[in-house]
């Protein structure tokens, strides 16, 4: 029995043994979240990623990719991602900068031949880039208004348009050092590939190189405004608008090129472009045009029209030729330059058009045609050409077109004398590749009269007065009878449908009825060679032109015309009629000037004009129904709408001084478009100005149309109320729409406190926080209960909105001469508007609590509970350890209940609107002289987000000066860091050492990022840290108390050493070491736990051994 009681025994020691070894073992093998010895893993970055996870904006970045599990490696992920990204943003810079080089070198060598191993170059670009902000896969609401600048000019985008400065405001952008100024490169938050149109506002002069500013915008369909951008001291247009592969059209006259060196590739990679205008450039001798207009294989160029000036050429390279133009077909210029020749004179193909080209010879439009030149010959009936009323030949007629289109000869063309016969070719309907000829023949009909001595012919309906570059003078001042209708012999003034005045004819004295009882008229050519500055009456002068549709008499001097009766009397058809020249004096008379004129709807009249009255009898001119509407159009005239009158209040109330116009008239009554939000209130324009209601005029039965697409800044159409109005009516009508709000200044809006908010809740904590404000809180506190004592609490509270606002808020405290209290909280906002203020308190009994107006956030450091009550959007994460023990001996009791600052929300967080896209913060490696000596970095983030830079090693230089702003925050305009290094004398140093007086870390190292833009105020912190973890202690109770924290409570310890260390170096660089004496200060390095996980190995053995020589003595007792 006593046997059977020691084996028990003996196994129960072996068991107890095992059971401790294995939970030693256990302990030890727990994983552990160890950071890396540095200094990035701060607040800043981590609500970066974080962020980065919660919007929409997809920055394709590895850094959000980390989990809780794969911390627990030598090296920390997140500052490891962090780092890869900014050198993966460093080498596709590196690779852009050195293909936009390398290409513009060639191009400017002339080595244009295949542009698609640019495009090659640019897909390696955009891969290599890929950690960078993709605004391709960015998701925006159409309504968004971004605000950005380029080259320090505002700019605006939405709905694809790109406005460019503003109205009245005058731009210079100083490019002499040839960096790149693209719009691709160089709008913060806005994708190249988004832009459709670029509207140009205000003027802009750039002095330097232009080269690439408007390449590789695929999408970019118009420029307006191209007449503002002033060139005249721009020296290279060199890939200017290289790959705009949907642009179609460019007029570039306004462009002086007087000191461009470079116009090679300009419009290479442009497979869209149809249309360009060169008229105004001037090619020096010292410039290149080798492959402005190259297209790789892949493309087929639609380029069928170029407009050349007399200081354009194509110039040689190396005695190559130029091969700007590859395009095939026939270029022809039409004759309509100033000074060009004769259409069809210079008929070229692409490589004979830039071999020929003489610009003060050959400046004309020419297009490009595809099929052979069709020629048209005009003979009479024996055979000869036809010859002008001056007895030259007319010459042939030169038909173009592309293979396939059909040939149309106008036969119907008046040739004076002659009557179209026949067409001797009437089988060519279509061009082919070769020329073809075609022969009109003609009958003689030339008649030979005078009308009061000017020479006329008839022909085809068409009476012709005058010849060209000839003066007549009519003389009728016996008043006698000069109307057409009356004094042409020979012709049937019935047959006259049209009459061409060629020569200058001056009338003198009665012009009336002169153009009287022509009944089939419907048009007069060269009225403006008719003088009228000495006739005295205009009485039916075109009356009874029953046929007759417009007439523009602005032209007419009628400062002597005394009565103006019945001019236009039952003309039934005229519609429109021009008087913006007439001058009516007080004693003339214009009684019944429109009678019977009822489809007359538009006047135009002048200062001069006046409806004026007889023996006080009104004025009887026009009858017509419905309302003359003023247009708006006249210099200086109302605005549209301004005066809607009926017949007889227009001959009643105008006055040519005040209320000259284009006056149209509509039977419709007014209809009336309100724009209102959805509280019924007007809309206001960006200055808060209302928006005035809009007018719409038509006829009765005319449809209405309403606009709904019309863009208005901070508003996004809704719904039409009346969209039962359809069409006009006699009556007026009121249309009312309706827009909601959606104002987006780049910047996110927040309504108390709901929007923009970034938080994160403790799932593990004993109270679950709802957030509607967007603060962060996160707390941890310990406790430690024995001969020594150390209770910490640290809280940070951080909380983003658009108030713009900053403060920072800091409480220390140090109890006790064995133990020490402290709480340390920061609180800090962030906003757009930039004020800034912090403030400091001291507490202690180891609480640590923020009160704000939207929420509260406590932790208590009893019995290991935590608790976190927060109203209106507070996020809290609370962690505590405890031990409790006497005379060094290892209690463990503790509780962990935080997850870390970084905790997400699983309940009920609201994220809405994050921060806004900053500017890009370009980091710039510069020798003693400002030379580059190594690529320039870009780092992109959010608007008030820390950001951190770093030097580079440079063979052969030093570095000299770190930049102050090494570390800093996003802001909303771009920044540049530049770090200055100095050259070794002689030697090559691959490697770069710190200044004296800088931090300890060492240049190659990444700086850290800051928490917040004021410096925290401390006042017992060195108590604090002191105190915390340096008091001698016995070492069982403190290893045993060490070992269990660090498990334990791991991630609350290294947040909260990571903000104290943050916080400590943007206040003071000396205050910014670490902390050797104090275990709290130092982040936990790599492989910090061996010495505890060998002494737990250790301690496990050693109580396996004496299990076992207990179990060996007592059998051998026994």
């Amino acid at each position: 029995m006593s046997t059977h009681k020691n084996a028990n025994k003996q196994g129960e020691k072996i068991l107890l043994g095992g059971v401790a070894a294995a939970a030693l073992g256990l302990i030890n093998a727990k994983p552990q979240t160890v950071k890396a010895a540095n200094q990035n893993g701060t607040r800043a970055t981590k609500k970066t990623v974080r962020r980065a996870v919660k919007t929409k904006l997809n920055y394709q970045s590895e850094t959000g990719s980390e989990t809780e599990g794969e911390t627990a490696t030598n090296d920390d992920h997140t500052d490891q991602d962090s780092s890869s990204q900014s050198a993966g943003n460093e080498d596709s810079i590196s690779t852009a900068s050195s293909t936009a080089s390398g290409s513009n070198q060639n191009a400017a060598a002339g080595n244009t031949s295949d542009p698609s191993t640019i495009d090659d170059a640019k897909a390696n670009k955009q891969e290599a880039s890929s950690t960078q902000f993709d605004p391709a896969n960015a998701i925006r609401d159409s309504n968004t208004t971004i605000s950005s600048t380029w080259e320090d000019i505002p700019v605006t985008f939405n709905n694809g348009v790109l406005s460019l400065g503003e109205k009245g405001k005058t731009y210079t952008i100083n490019n002499s050092d040839n960096k790149d100024i693209s719009f691709n490169n160089n709008i913060s938050n806005i994708s190249g590939a988004d832009i459709t149109e670029i509207d140009i506002n205000a003027p802009i002069a750039i002095i330097g190189s232009a080269e690439m500013l408007f390449s590789r915008l695929t999408n970019l369909n118009t420029i307006n405004g191209l007449d503002k951008l002033d060139t005249s001291k721009v020296t290279s247009m060199l890939w200017m608008f290289f790959d705009c592969k949907k642009i179609v059209s460019l007029d570039l006259s306004s462009f002086d090129t007087t000191n461009v060196t470079s116009f090679n590739v300009m419009f290479s990679a442009d497979p869209s472009l149809t249309s360009v205008d060169l008229s105004s450039f001037t090619v020096a001798n010292d410039a290149t045009t080798m492959g402005m207009f190259v297209l790789s294989k892949d493309y087929t160029s639609s380029l069928t029209k170029l407009i050349l000036g007399k200081g354009f050429k194509f110039t040689t390279t190396n005695g190559r030729p130029n091969n700007s133009l590859q395009q095939p077909g026939t270029w022809v210029n039409m004759g309509e330059g100033d000074g060009s020749l004769t259409k069809g004179t210079n008929q070229w193909s692409s490589a004979d058009f830039m071999t020929n080209y003489q610009g003060d010879r050959d400046h004309d439009t020419y297009v490009r045609y595809t099929g052979g030149t069709v020629t048209v010959h005009r003979q009479d009936e024996d055979g000869k050409q036809l010859v002008d009323q001056d007895g030259k030949e007319i010459p042939d007629e030169k038909l173009f077109g592309n293979i396939s289109d059909s040939v149309t000869v106008d036969t119907s063309k008046e040739i004076a004398g002659y009557k179209f016969k026949e067409n001797k070719n009437s089988d060519i309907k279509a061009f082919i590749s070769d020329p073809q000829d075609i022969t009109l023949v003609y009958s003689k009909s030339k008649t030979d009269n005078t009308w009061e001595g000017v020479p006329f012919t008839f022909n085809n309906g068409i009476l012709s007065l005058g010849e060209k570059d000839k003066t007549y003078t009519i003389d009728n001042t016996a008043e006698k009878e000069i109307g057409i209708n009356n004094n042409i012999n020979n012709i049937n003034t019935d047959n006259i449908n049209e009459i061409d005045i060629l020569g200058k004819i001056t009338i003198n004295g009665p012009a009336d009825s002169l153009f009287d009882t022509l009944p089939n008229l419907t048009q007069i050519n060269g009225l403006n060679n008719l003088i009228t500055s000495d006739v005295t009456d205009m009485s039916y002068m075109f009356a009874n032109c029953p046929k007759l549709v417009s007439l523009d008499l602005s032209s007419f001097d009628t400062s002597k015309v005394a009565f103006f009766s019945s001019m236009f009397y039952a003309d039934t058809d005229l519609s429109s009629v021009n008087l913006s020249s007439f001058t009516i004096t007080d004693d003339a008379v214009d009684y019944s000037l429109f009678d019977s004129c009822t489809n007359l709807t538009k006047l135009v009249l002048g200062k001069g004009i006046k409806f004026t009255t007889t023996n006080d009898l009104p004025n009887d001119s026009l009858q017509q129904p419905g309302t003359w509407v003023n247009m708006g159009e006249g210099n200086d005239s109302l605005t549209k709408g301004t005066n809607q009158w009926s017949s007889a209040d227009l001959m009643t109330n105008y006055r040519g001084d005040r209320d000259h116009d284009t006056y149209v008239r509509y039977t419709g009554g007014t209809i009336t478009i309100h724009r209102q939000d959805e509280e019924g209130k007007q809309l206001v324009d960006q200055k808060g100005e209302k928006i005035p209601d809009e007018k719409l005029f038509g006829n009765i039965s005319d449809p209405i149309t309403v606009d709904t697409s019309k863009e208005f800044a901070g508003y996004k159409f809704k719904e039409n109320k009346n969209s039962d109005i359809k069409a006009f009516i006699s009556d007026p009508q009121d249309i009312t729409l309706v827009y909601s709000k959606s104002k987006t200044d780049n910047t996110s809006d927040t309504s108390d406190g709901s929007d923009g908010s970034n938080s994160s809740n403790s799932s593990n904590s004993s109270d679950s926080s709802e957030s509607s404000t967007g603060s962060e809180s996160s707390t941890g506190s310990e406790s430690s209960t024995g001969s020594e004592s150390s209770t910490g609490s640290e809280s940070s509270t951080g909380s983003e909105s658009s108030t713009g606002s900053e403060s920072s808020t800091g409480s220390e405290s140090s109890t006790g001469s064995d133990s020490s209290t402290g709480s340390d909280s920061s609180t800090g906002s962030e906003g757009s508007t930039g004020s800034e203020g912090s403030t400091g308190s001291d507490s202690s009994n180891g609480s640590n609590s923020s009160n704000s107006s939207n929420g509260s956030n406590s932790s208590n450091t009893s019995n290991s509970s935590n608790s976190s009550n927060s109203s209106n959007g507070s996020n809290s994460s609370n962690s505590s350890d405890s031990s409790d023990g006497s005379n060094g001996s290892d209690s463990p009791n503790s509780s962990d209940n935080s997850n870390g600052s970084n905790a997400s929300n699983t309940a009920g967080s609201i994220v809405n609107s994050p921060a806004a896209i900053a500017p890009a913060v370009t980091v710039h490696y510069q020798d003693e002289h400002g030379n580059s000596i190594a690529p320039d970095r870009v780092i992109q983030g959010r608007i008030g987000d820390g950001y951190t830079t770093g030097a580079e090693t440079v063979s052969g230089y030093t570095l000299k000066t770190r930049p102050d702003n090494a570390t800093g925050f996003f802001i909303n305009s771009p920044q540049s860091v530049t770090y200055v290094y100095s050259k070794n004398d002689g030697q090559t140093n691959n490697s770069t050492t710190a200044p004296a007086g800088n931090q300890t870390q060492t240049d190659n190292e990444p700086t850290p990022i800051p928490t917040s833009k004021k410096n925290k105020k401390k006042k017992a912190i060195k108590g604090l840290h002191a105190n915390k973890q340096s008091k001698k202690a016995p070492a069982k109770s403190i290893k045993g108390l060490t070992a269990n924290k660090h498990q334990a409570n791991h991630p609350a310890k290294l947040a909260a050493a990571s903000r104290k260390l943050n916080k400590t170096s943007s206040s003071d660089p000396q205050k910014g070491k670490l902390n050797q004496n104090s275990r709290t200060d130092a982040l936990p390095q790599t492989g910090a736990e061996k010495h505890n996980s060998l002494a737990m190995l250790a301690l496990g053995g050693l109580a396996l051994a004496t299990a076992l020589g207990a179990a060996w003595l007592e059998r051998k007792k026994d």
